[in-house]
């Protein structure tokens, strides 16, 4: 086993195991703890063909959210031509329209969205013609979903152009949320931090300036140049002297705020209860609390049927029968509790969540 990030065989130490069932099979989550530079990863990497299915069913809402304003904002004026890596339905192309951009691509293999904003999209990088050249690559929560992030930079860097500019943003290891769903997923298979970050982009030749983390969530921001070649020297070169700290802080820090979720719903032992959410965070709720909660059904304003093939599913208008409606979600915790009303019972005192902004 090799970092990729370090590229050292120093000892790799696993962190935690645990499994996820999904339609029957199990997906195994297993993060390793590179002892060398502190980078984290999942090994083995989750079945590829088992995640297409994952992400099918998730419950993707597109929606206007304080992201693609923020990330338009740090970026800046822009001029030429703008490939977004993951660009969904357009939003963020459009805000770079804003800021002056003027030709509008995106490298998407999801076609079930409604486009917003028009671009010329392509399945992957690999149908992106020969020569063609960008000035601005934005990849935006994406790099911690590739199975070779590092090629990925690689192919990028060959797609700037000479005064190009590549703007990665990724969850941030050193500060992550804290919340029922864990901070290892089977989604994200790599776990950066500032350091780390700033060496796979140097890695792929990209010369970057010091990573921010000074963002008011669990996020990372940075950057890289085409015009300036640097000297990529692997091992030994990124090194963290305290490789285990962000690993210990983050699980005491869960630890914690476990106890305290068990402490609210074992309050709710004697009442009739419902749960508002069918998505990842109420699998990860009742995996972690399923002895403790017995709902009567389950809410989702989309989804209508069954959740796990059994359990009726109702709208939020479609409550008059509990004393309490359980919100199992994190970003969206504010907006479903005022679809619920007194009833609802909140897990997260203060989310501090990217879904905040609406509109343009």
């Amino acid at each position: 086993m090799k970092c990729i990030v370090c590229n050292s065989t120093f000892p790799i130490k696993p962190i935690e195991r645990y499994s996820i069932e999904f339609q029957g099979e199990l997906i195994e989550v297993c993060p390793h703890l590179c002892m060398n530079c502190g980078f984290v990863f999942l090994d083995p990497l989750p079945d590829e063909e088992l995640m297409h299915r994952y992400y099918a069913a998730q419950n993707r809402v597109p929606t206007e959210t304080y992201a693609y304003k923020s990330q338009a904002e740090w970026i800046g004026p822009t001029n030429g031509k703008v490939l977004d890596i993951g660009a969904y339905d357009g939003r963020l192309l459009r805000e770079l329209k804003k800021n002056g951009a003027t030709g509008f691509y995106g490298v998407e293999p999801d076609e079930s969205s409604e486009v917003v904003f028009p671009y010329q999209r392509f399945a992957s990088l690999d149908e992106i013609p020969d020569g063609m050249r960008f000035d601005i690559i934005t990849m935006m929560h994406v790099l911690e979903h590739l199975r070779d992030p590092a090629g990925t930079l690689r192919r990028c860097r060959e797609l700037l152009a000479p005064s190009g500019r590549i703007y990665v943003e990724v969850p941030n290891l050193e500060n992550p949320y804290v919340q029922i769903v864990p901070f290892w997923t089977p989604q994200h298979l790599w776990y950066f931090k500032p350091s780390t970050l700033r060496a796979i982009l140097m890695g792929a030749n990209l010369y970057t300036v010091t990573a921010n983390d000074a963002l008011p969530y669990s996020g990372l921001r940075s950057y890289g140049h085409a015009w300036r070649e640097i000297s990529y020297i692997g091992g030994g070169l990124w090194k963290d002297d305290c490789p285990k700290v962000a690993v210990e802080i983050y699980q005491a820090r869960r630890k914690i705020f476990l106890e305290r979720t068990w402490e609210r719903l074992y309050a709710l032992r004697n009442r009739s209860v419902a749960i508002f959410g069918t998505g990842e965070h109420t699998a990860f709720l009742l995996k972690e609390f399923g002895d403790i909660l017995n709902p009567e059904y389950y809410i989702d304003s989309y989804r209508e049927g069954t959740y796990r093939e059994r359990y009726p599913i109702r709208k939020p208008d479609e409550i008059d029968d509990v004393d309490a409606v359980l919100i199992s979600s994190y970003d969206s915790q504010e907006e479903m509790a005022a679809l619920v009303g007194e009833k609802a019972v909140t897990l997260y005192d203060n989310p501090v969540a990217y879904d905040t902004w609406r509109g343009e």
